[in-house]
C-alpha cells in the first residue's frame, strides 16, 4: 500500500512537470516574440544573369547552345567545331585526333554534346559517336562495352550526313544516317551502349521525334507519306487523316503532329503516342506557319518566329529580339546580331 502511494505520488510530479513544461513553451518560447522566421533557398539567392561575350567568325554554321546557355557551339569556316564558354568566349579543350566531327547535339538537360565523327581507317571510313563534357572539358567514345567494341557506321557515302535525337530519361539515343533524300537508315543505342540498326518502313526518312520517359520514336516516312511510330499502332492518325507533317516532342512525351496543308499546318495535335490520338490535344495556329517556324519547348510552350520576334501561341505573348534567331534556351532567347551573340531574358508561361 505505501509502494503505491509512493508511486502515485511520483506520477503527480511527473504531470505537473511536464504541465509547466507544456505551458512555458506555449507562452514564453514559442510566444510572437520569438517565432521562427522561415525563408525559401529561392528567396536569398538570385540567379545570376548570364551576359554572352561571344563573336562569330566569318563563315560559321550549325550554332547551337547548352539547355542554360553556358556554352556555344559552332561550326568555323573550315568545318571544325568550336566549344566556347559563352560568359567569357573562352574556348574549350575538344580533340578529335584525326577525325571530323559532322554532327552534334547538345542534351537537353546537362552540358553535354552527343558527337558523330568522320574517320577513315584504311581504304574504309566511319562514323563513331562521342560524349563531350563541355564543363570537366573531357570526351569519352561511346561504346557497346558487352562486346567491347566501337560503335561505328561504314560510311558508302562521302556526304553522309547525321541527325541525332536524345531521350536524357531514358538514355536512348536514335541516329538516322542521310547522304541525300532517298536512303536514310536509323539507329538505336541504349542505355547500355549498344547499337542496332531499326527496320524502318520506306528509304527516305526525314523529321524524327522521341519521347522522354519510354522508347517511343515517330518519323515521317516520305517514301509513302505517313508518320510511323514504333508502337502498336505503327500510323498516327488524325481525324482520319494520314496527310501530316512531324513537328517536334516536349519533355512531357508528347509527339506534336499537323495536319499538311502545302508543307504548311494551321493547328497542332499533340498526345502521347500510347494514347488514343481521339484524345490528343488541339492547338490552333493563327494562319499558316511552316514548320521551320515553330519552336517547341521541353516545358510544352509553342513558339512561332515571325520576322524579329516569337509569339508564344497559347497567350500571344511577344518577345522581340536583334538579327538572327538561334533558339530558346532556360531562360534565354539567343540570336545573333552584327556578328555577336545576344540574349533576351524570358520566362515561362504560368
Amino acid at each position: 500500500m505505501k509502494a503505491s502511494k509512493v508511486f502515485i505520488r511520483w506520477i503527480v510530479i511527473s504531470l505537473i512537470l511536464q504541465c509547466s513544461l507544456y505551458l512555458f513553451l506555449d507562452k514564453i518560447y514559442f510566444s510572437d516574440e520569438h517565432n521562427i522566421k522561415i525563408t525559401k533557398i529561392q528567396d536569398i539567392i538570385k540567379k545570376k544573369t548570364l551576359k554572352p561575350n561571344v563573336t562569330f567568325p566569318q563563315g560559321y554554321s550549325d550554332v547551337s547552345l547548352s539547355y542554360d546557355g553556358s556554352y556555344t557551339t559552332y561550326f568555323d569556316n573550315s568545318g571544325d567545331l568550336k566549344v566556347l564558354d559563352t560568359g567569357t568566349g573562352n574556348f574549350k579543350s575538344i580533340k578529335f585526333r584525326g577525325a571530323k566531327c559532322i554532327s552534334y547535339k547538345w542534351l537537353p538537360d546537362a552540358n553535354k554534346i552527343m558527337l558523330a565523327e568522320k574517320l577513315t581507317v584504311g581504304n574504309s571510313r566511319y562514323i563513331k559517336f562521342f560524349t563531350y563534357d563541355a564543363e570537366k572539358e573531357t570526351k569519352e567514345e561511346i561504346r557497346d562495352y558487352s562486346l567491347d567494341i566501337a560503335n561505328a557506321i561504314k560510311l558508302v557515302d562521302e556526304k553522309t550526313k547525321v541527325d541525332i535525337q536524345v531521350s536524357t530519361l531514358t538514355g536512348l539515343m536514335y541516329l538516322k544516317t542521310y547522304s541525300n533524300k532517298i536512303t536514310s537508315s536509323v539507329y538505336r543505342i541504349d542505355i547500355n551502349e549498344e547499337m542496332t540498326k531499326i527496320q524502318t518502313h520506306g528509304r527516305s526518312i526525314s523529321r524524327m521525334a522521341v519521347a522522354s520517359h519510354d522508347d517511343h520514336l515517330a518519323y515521317e516516312d516520305l517514301t509513302n507519306n505517313f508518320i510511323r511510330t514504333n508502337t502498336k499502332e505503327r500510323i498516327i492518325k488524325i481525324n482520319g487523316s494520314t496527310n501530316l507533317l512531324l513537328l517536334g516532342a516536349d519533355g512531357k512525351d508528347n509527339i506534336y503532329v499537323g495536319k499538311n496543308e502545302n508543307g504548311n499546318v494551321s493547328n497542332l495535335h499533340y498526345g502521347k503516342l500510347s494514347d488514343n490520338k481521339s484524345s490528343w490535344k488541339q492547338l490552333n495556329l493563327k494562319g499558316n506557319v511552316s514548320p521551320n517556324k515553330l519552336i517547341i519547348l521541353k516545358s510544352g510552350d509553342v513558339y512561332t518566329i515571325s520576322d524579329n520576334s516569337i509569339i508564344r501561341v497559347s497567350d500571344d505573348k511577344k518577345i522581340d529580339f536583334k538579327g538572327e534567331f538561334i533558339g530558346i534556351y532556360t531562360n534565354y532567347l539567343a540570336s545573333i546580331s552584327n556578328g555577336k551573340l545576344v540574349f533576351v531574358e524570358i520566362k515561362p508561361s504560368p
